[in-house]
């Protein structure tokens, strides 16, 4: 909550305690504000609903925060629910609606599935799962669904449909999916009957593919591209560098011949300067 909540957040404190004759001072407020604030308003409101429902006993700070909680656990899937979600994702034909949280700890279970170690797998996930849960309502983090397309599209649509009847997905979000899936089943329709008609339509994914292939094809000669680039630019400071070494061999050579040549006349000279 926002310190601007502190108002209402009084009223509904002091509802709830009506039921049971509760007078609560200034510091009795304060105590629940310091207890509750953590959560949004509407969460809190909930829940004095809900206690005002099913509450036996005049209600503490903690009895509050105890149904907040409760409720946050309430809005996920239980592990082996999610288990059985998660579960469709091992067949590549399914569409599975799931959160963030079943999808990772399904990542982390996958490898014991692969072996055939379904038990293992269970295991691992429902482990996973549940640590990724409680991370995400100490978070006060509410569950966020996401849609992995599988391949079969009449599956997709069926997969969405159900996720839009419970709730998991939004009817704006569902409806758009379904929109575009119905959409490629038609053309999936239409190439089908060209193809016994002998009147052969072209599939939209063709197209697709092969722009996805002139697209890889670009990507490829760029990367060649650079890579001539960078490899005239290591052989241009490969030469420069030789020649830096040449220069430096032909002056350390010059520099010796100077030495001997200044050597050999001093020779001279002491071999004259002796038979005078």
């Amino acid at each position: 909550m926002q310190a601007n909540d502190r108002e209402r957040f009084n009223d509904l404190i002091r509802t709830l305690c009506k039921p049971y004759r509760l007078e609560l001072d200034a510091t009795d407020f304060d105590i629940w504000w310091v207890v509750l604030n953590e959560f949004p308003f509407e969460a809190i409101e909930a829940s004095v609903v809900q206690y005002l429902k099913t509450g036996k006993y005049a209600p503490k700070p903690a009895d509050l925060y105890t149904v907040i909680l409760d409720r946050y656990r309430s809005l996920w899937w239980s592990p082996d629910e999610a288990w059985v979600h998660a579960l469709k994702a091992a067949d590549e034909d399914e569409t599975v609606v799931w959160t963030n949280e079943a999808a990772t700890a399904f990542g982390e279970a996958r490898i014991a599935l692969e072996r055939g170690d379904e038990f293992g797998a269970r295991a691992a996930f429902i482990k996973a799962y549940q640590r990724l849960v409680e991370a995400a309502i100490e978070d006060r983090r509410v569950p966020e669904y996401t849609v992995s397309l599988g391949f079969d599209r009449q599956r997709r649509i069926n997969a969405i449909q159900q996720a839009k009847a419970q709730g998991y997905l939004p009817a704006d979000r569902a409806n758009r999916l379904l929109a575009e899936n119905s959409q490629g089943m038609k053309e999936d329709a239409r190439a089908i009957v060209g193809l016994i008609t002998g009147n052969v339509v072209e599939h939209p994914s063709a197209n697709a593919k092969r722009l996805a292939d002139l697209m890889r094809e670009t990507l490829a000669k760029v990367d060649a591209e650079e890579k001539a680039q960078m490899a005239a630019k290591d052989a241009l400071r490969e030469q420069r560098r030789q020649a830096m070494q040449d220069r430096k061999r032909q002056i350390v050579t010059q520099a010796e011949s100077l030495a001997e040549t200044m050597g050999a006349s001093d020779t001279q000279a002491v071999a004259a300067g002796n038979s005078e």
